[in-house]
């Protein structure tokens, strides 16, 4: 009986040690595993960053396009513009012009205005003189 005991004690550590051989296999393989996803996951951090970086440099590019393709848009906008200036500053100085010939205008019928109130006080005066009868309707031209 102690053999068998004996024997049955051998055996149990036998299928212990098999256990225990069975589950290292399985830690290493697992830790060979870990180790795989571990440089696995830094590649993909690293190929993750790189593909952002280019993204960024599409973004830049696409943004450089979108301004080139506005520049030949602007320039015409540009031109169109300093045009309708070109275009407003010619009315401004011919409006300009017409406000002198109408100052000027205003000027020259003031002047004769003036004359003619002269020369009607001159004659009113002269048919005075010559013993006519002048009529006053216009209230007092002569104290003027």
């Amino acid at each position: 009986m102690v053999i068998a005991s004996l024997r049955d004690v051998v055996r149990k550590q036998a299928e212990e040690l098999q256990a225990a051989k069975a589950e290292t296999a399985q830690l290493k393989h697992s830790q060979s595993q870990f180790a795989t996803e571990k440089t696995s996951g830094a590649e993909l951090q690293k190929k993750l960053e790189a593909l952002q970086s280019e993204r960024e440099v599409e973004v830049s590019v696409e943004a450089v396009g979108s301004v080139t393709n506005l520049w030949p848009m602007l320039a015409s906008q540009r031109t169109a513009l300093q045009r309708e200036v070109s275009k407003l500053s010619s009315q401004i100085s011919e409006l300009q012009e017409k406000k002198k010939e109408q100052e000027k205008e205003q000027e020259d019928l003031l002047v004769f205005l003036e004359e003619m109130s002269e020369k009607r006080k001159r004659d009113k005066a002269a048919m005075r003189a010559a013993g006519l009868e002048v009529s006053e309707d216009e209230g007092g031209d002569e104290g003027e």
